[in-house]
């Protein structure tokens, strides 16, 4: 009877233990199943984008994650920088001013650069400079003139905008602060003149444009001084790029010949100027271009020498003009 006892003692121990082990372990499983209920992994996402190829033209699709829409919305992002003037440059009250700068504009973007001085509203578009075509930003230009607002005495803040149409939340910004002076004890002043070798130039005709740099005082010529300006359209758009510096007699020469595709009307030449010891000076002069002057429909000018072959158009000393004469052709 002993035995039969301990038999069924040892029977009911093993039925207990199995029964704990069996509780134990749904205990482990609900504990899980709760946890990864109260605590989900986080997912990661990535997000299809597509753009076009600037190889192929043709549409591709590109992830990007979270974090790259994060930084395109970002307004501390430099997508675009001033170049000139520089922080704490010196301009004239109420002249004109050059403002160059560059930005992250490239020819797939929908984006363009505003400059707004001083507060003055509204933001005006400058002039894309870039080497693609008309709306390619990554260079710029915009010519601060009086019609918007001058250069004030003292501090004068400039501030140039990126922006995308097709992207609200893309833009940028970059500000430096210009000191306008009326008279400045500290540097000399300079003095810049511009000549244009024909004030109304026609087809085919060559313009040279020249600008003279001297110092005011002692009107020496000033060697080595840098030069950048621009030439721009009737419209105002940009026309030419100027870039260089002053030769030894004080002289910066730029030609080109009037072309077919050149639009007739008002051009104007622009030029800031900068030497070491000096005030930062600028100069302007407009220039005409005209359509060749035609007599009719079908009549082109010849000059005619009255005077015969005779170089110095004079006959018994007596100086005779010489005649423009209409002359059909068919």
């Amino acid at each position: 009877m002993s035995r039969i006892k301990i038999k069924s003692q040892m029977s009911i121990l093993l039925c207990i233990v199995g029964a704990s082990i069996l509780l134990l372990f749904i205990l482990s499983v609900f504990t899980t199943m709760a946890s990864a209920q109260i605590f989900p992994r986080p997912q990661t996402t990535a997000t299809s984008v597509t753009i076009n190829s600037t190889k192929t033209g043709k549409p591709t699709t590109s992830s990007s994650h979270p974090t790259l829409q994060q930084q395109q919305s970002n307004p501390n992002l430099h997508l675009v920088k001033i170049t000139s003037p520089t922080k704490g440059q010196q301009g004239r009250v109420g002249a004109d001013l050059l403002i160059y700068g560059t930005s992250a504009d490239n020819t797939t973007s929908d984006c363009k650069v505003s400059v707004i001085v001083n507060g003055v509203k509204p933001y005006r578009i400058a002039s894309s400079n870039g080497k693609v075509g008309g709306n390619d930003y990554s260079k710029w230009n915009y010519t601060l003139t009086p019609a918007y607002t001058g250069i004030k005495q003292g501090q004068n803040k400039i501030t140039a905008k990126f922006s995308c149409s097709n992207n609200p939340a893309l833009v940028s910004y970059n500000s430096v602060n210009v000191t306008g002076v009326t008279k400045n004890y500290n540097n000399r002043s300079l003095t810049a003149t511009i000549h244009v070798s024909d004030g109304s130039a026609h087809l085919e005709d060559k313009e040279t444009i020249t600008l003279k740099v001297t110092d005011t005082n002692s009107n020496n010529t000033i060697a080595g001084a840098s030069v950048i300006g621009n030439i721009t359209k009737p419209s105002g758009a940009l026309f030419k790029k100027l870039e260089g510096t002053t030769d030894d007699k004080g002289k910066f020469p730029y030609s080109y010949t009037v072309s077919k595709g050149d639009i007739s009307g008002i051009y104007k030449v622009i030029m800031k100027v900068s030497a070491p010891g000096y005030v930062n000076q600028s100069a302007s002069k407009t220039y005409k271009v005209s359509p060749a002057p035609l007599v009719g429909s079908n009549k082109i000018p010849i000059r005619l020498n009255l005077a015969g072959s005779n170089n110095n158009n004079s006959t018994n000393g007596h100086n005779l003009p010489s005649t423009i004469i209409a002359i059909p052709f068919k």
